[in-house]
């Protein structure tokens, strides 16, 4: 880095820097800044209190004001609609994208996470995102993430090793990465019998000098190669696994010597010894990962080509908002299973992301109503970890801590599910009669000497009354269900109970505040 690039950056850091500490509320004594939102922001109250439309509007109309960029993940049908009104009031309407069914938006997501990622692991980060994929269905269908058998490990192995040489195939063939690409290909994989035939052709074509040898030799290698080549490209027009291939082996690329040997020792050694009944399980299981982008809504809008209006980094080069409207209650585990899968490469995107050789960089916001629908126990917490350094705010907003619990699988989760929140750093608690989401609460605010008033009365003597400290919950876990849960009864005035893990005060009581959001749109 020379001198010029240096000054640039340290310009770039300064900027940044003043941009972080630039106010979006004010909760009692404390500015909630823009460097707070990057922390990330977990909202939890019981249905109708005022979650959503407290909080969550305020909150959503703050960072539409300060050119915020984002991906919205819808769960409610009304939500799509919510977030047009919240551009509207914010003059963003021109920066809203709303992916809905039939519409033109898309993006390829095999082909988008292939193109875009630099250096030597892109089959594993497609590999990744299609076992993501599986446990995003788990997740929903099952309800939670069961504790996996050995058995489970290994068919979870077997099917990650075929996406990902199958995956290396398509990267040798410089054939695009495409789920519809990735079935045609699992399918077309030939006979047992026809194994030693391909390697024999192979052999022929690419492992022997035609040219090497007495005249006669080289004559009888001329005509293996022709009779061979004509073999193989007769059967590549029939079958898409021997055509990808033969351009594998085309493939000159000394770079990529190493990734052609696991490929070939693969499909040509190691898949054909595998036993029919398990390359049928294998094959099945294959099937339930990925039938779900072969048809309707997913194929439509994550599987085709030249689709490419949803690439994540516009939301943080463009300011775009992207509103994924496959609401779960319309189109069930297909809405799931989409905007997840589009909230995985979002997040990959942002973690490749260098705010440092931007100049004005833009803060962006990850956003889930129902957050329990899309939360992963394995991805989240690591990106949370890091989501700071790629100016991202993420915003889960649940009902209780249960919602979490349930999605996180059988091996700790709630431990699981407190590893994510301890990076979530804002936590806002509206309304709940839930008893472990207000004891949680309760413990995160703490404990300390509070006064408490007494009375006495003694015989022929009014009553005394006297105040004293006492050690205990600051905030005890009744406070929580007597919040105002706003509408007209409430003069559309919801409360909750702000925690922000900081060393400053947020009022007289300590780092946390009683604070009062209003419902109504444009205030």
């Amino acid at each position: 880095m020379n001198s010029s690039q240096f000054n640039q950056k340290l310009e770039n850091q300064k900027r940044l820097q003043k941009k972080l500490d630039k106010e979006l509320l004010k909760f009692g004594n404390y500015s909630w800044t823009i460097r707070d939102a990057i922390n990330g922001l977990s909202i939890m109250g019981s249905t109708g209190s005022g979650k959503s439309s407290g909080a969550g509007a305020t909150i959503a109309k703050k960072y539409l004001e300060n050119d915020f960029g984002g991906l919205v993940l819808c769960a409610k049908p009304s939500e799509a609609s919510e977030w047009e009104e919240y551009c509207r009031l914010t003059n963003r309407t021109e920066d809203l994208i709303i992916v809905r069914r039939n519409g033109n938006h898309g993006i390829n997501l095999l082909g988008y996470e292939n193109r875009i990622t630099l250096g030597g692991d892109e089959t594993m980060n497609m590999t990744n995102l299609v076992m993501e994929l599986q446990q995003i269905a788990r997740n929903f269908t099952s309800g939670s993430v069961k504790g996996g058998s050995d058995m489970e490990g290994f068919w979870a192995g077997t099917v990650n090793r075929l996406f990902s040489r199958g995956f290396g195939l398509f990267q040798l063939a410089s054939v695009e990465a495409s789920i519809p690409n990735l079935y045609k290909l699992v399918h077309s994989t030939i006979k047992d019998s026809e194994f030693d035939e391909l390697n024999e052709l192979i052999s022929i074509l690419y492992d022997t000098e035609p040219y090497a040898g007495t005249d006669e030799e080289k004559k009888l290698r001329k005509e293996e190669h022709v009779l061979a080549r004509q073999r193989i490209d007769d059967w590549g027009k029939r079958n898409f696994f021997v055509k990808l291939f033969d351009l594998a082996c085309k493939n000159d690329n000394q770079e990529m010597e190493d990734e052609f040997e696991l490929v070939r020792n693969y499909f040509l050694m190691e898949f054909p010894s595998i036993s029919e009944r398990t390359k049928s399980i294998i094959k099945e299981t294959f099937n339930g990962i990925i039938e779900y982008f072969l048809k309707g809504l997913l194929k439509q809008h994550f599987s085709k080509d030249g689709k490419e209006s949803m690439a994540p980094e516009r939301t943080f080069l463009e300011g775009k908002i992207i509103v994924l409207a496959f609401d779960i209650k319309t189109f069930g585990l297909a809405g799931i299973i989409g905007q997840a899968a589009m909230k995985y490469i979002f997040q990959r995107s942002l973690e490749r992301r260098n705010v440092l050789e931007e100049e004005n960089p833009r803060p962006v916001f990850l956003w889930a109503d129902e957050s329990q629908f899309f939360v992963n126990p394995q991805t989240d917490s690591l990106f949370q970890t890091t989501a700071r350094s790629s100016l991202v705010s993420t915003v889960y907003i649940t009902q209780s801590l249960n919602n979490y619990f349930f999605v996180m699988g059988s091996d700790n989760p709630e431990a699981k599910t407190k590893a994510l929140l301890a990076n979530l750093n804002t936590k806002i608690f509206h309304n709940s009669s839930c008893p472990d989401t207000t004891k949680w609460a309760t413990d995160l605010i703490g404990k300390g000497y509070t006064m408490r008033k007494s009375y006495s009365r003694t015989s022929g003597n009014p009553q005394t009354e006297n105040e004293n400290p006492v050690y205990g919950y600051i905030v005890e876990p009744n406070e929580f269900s007597n919040l105002k849960t706003g509408g007209q009864v409430n003069a559309f005035k919801t409360e909750a109970i702000i925690h922000i893990n900081t060393d400053k005060k947020l009022s007289e009581r300590g780092n946390f505040i009683k604070y009062s959001f209003c419902q109504e749109f444009g205030k």
